[in-house]
């Protein structure tokens, strides 16, 4: 991906509603072909990211939503506060480290307490919590487990943290 876009070159070809996210064509050329006007912009990738093609060069809306705001490209990773990666209305994003940002991450598919942070170890009659390598403690209940994993997350992340009580 390249930042050689410029603001001027974004206005001849797009429009972007920064309360909505969407982006949509104006009908120019760009791309090698003509675009209809008012149709959305970009394509959804395998991320679950919307990436817009402007003069054969790949910009990911997330991104494009904040040049297009603020008048810099972001200098970092970008967080969709509400973790959906194609919703990029610009009071949804926020500056994130690469770890701020895995924080606000959903429950991976391959968890098995259906808890973050949470997990029983094989042969255990107790429930274990960590946060990243941080060890938090063993647990007679899973609930107790979760709850050591929230206060622990929203400690360290903050407003980034993603806990177990916003998953319910």
């Amino acid at each position: 991906m390249s930042d050689s876009l410029t603001l001027e070159r974004f206005h001849e070809l797009l429009t972007f509603d920064p309360e909505t996210g969407i982006f949509r064509w104006k009908g120019v050329k760009a791309r090698g072909r003509r675009q209809k006007p008012g149709e959305i912009a970009g394509h959804i990738h395998d991320t679950g990211h919307r990436r817009i093609t402007i003069d054969g060069q790949f910009y990911y809306a997330h991104r494009l939503a904040w040049f297009v705001t603020y008048g810099v490209w972001p200098t970092g990773d970008l967080d969709h506060k509400s973790n959906n990666p194609d919703h990029n209305p610009t009071d949804n994003l926020r500056p994130a480290t690469r770890t701020l940002n895995n924080a606000n991450q959903k429950i991976r598919s391959d968890n098995t307490s259906g808890c973050k942070g949470v997990y029983k170890p094989t042969g255990r009659k107790k429930w274990t919590a960590r946060a990243g390598r941080k060890y938090l403690g063993t647990f007679d209940l899973k609930e107790e487990a979760a709850a050591a994993y929230d206060a622990e997350a929203r400690r360290l992340y903050g407003p980034y943290a993603r806990t177990n009580e916003d998953l319910r």
